[in-house]
């Protein structure tokens, strides 16, 4: 049995060269981290999620 193309899944797209490729979902109130405020402003190594 042969399978044509069009009917084949494809393979997902290269990342770029020596690039890291993430989706950070930063929604909520954030009150398990601690912080005051909305998760995306929560500051990671000095910068705010948002500004990320």
């Amino acid at each position: 049995m042969s399978t044509s193309p069009s009917s084949q899944a494809s393979a997902p797209p290269e990342s770029p060269p020596g690039g890291a490729v993430a989706v950070l979902t930063a929604a909520g109130s954030g009150s398990r981290l601690g912080a005051g405020v909305p998760k995306a402003l929560v500051p990671v190594g000095g910068v705010s999620l948002l500004r990320r």
